[in-house]
């Protein structure tokens, strides 16, 4: 029981998602780019690019990150899952947006890309953690009682 909930820790779980992002991005750039090269617009390659990028880093992150949280139905745990994403991409670029806003900011416009994105990852975590993948912390909290 002890390992079970130490692989649930959330600093492994905050770093396996840290690290399934990184080959998120790694997928949506370089389809992005490999698509771009082939001469598909910005707008067909960009939306391949994130398909592709929300469903590996789904698999990866049912695999790894919340192994233990895993729903069987794997149908409704995608959409939960690419909903959380897709919002969190409106947090990201709604922080950009408004950070923009900022006169100083306004001429480092890096420093709300990076914001924004931190703003997004936090959010994808967090919900994650709580709406999508929460199965086994209640399976684990009514095994534990009933000893």
């Amino acid at each position: 029981m002890r390992q079970a909930a130490a692989a649930g820790s959330l600093p492994r779980q905050f770093l396996a998602f840290t690290l399934v992002g990184l080959v998120g991005l790694g997928i949506d750039a370089g389809l992005f780019t490999l698509l771009t090269g082939v001469s598909w617009s910005i707008a067909a390659a960009r939306g391949v690019s994130v398909t592709s990028q929300i469903f590996v880093t789904w698999l990866l992150n049912r695999a790894v990150t919340f192994a233990q949280q895993r729903t069987p139905r794997r149908g409704a745990e995608f959409v939960r899952y690419a909903a959380v994403q897709a919002t969190g991409l409106v947090v990201n670029i709604g922080v950009f947006a408004g950070l923009l806003l900022v006169p100083p900011l306004r001429e480092w416009p890096l420093v709300p890309l990076v914001l924004g994105a931190a703003a997004g990852f936090a959010f994808n975590f967090s919900v994650l953690r709580v709406l999508v993948y929460r199965g086994a912390d209640r399976k684990s909290t009514r095994l534990n009682s009933s000893h």
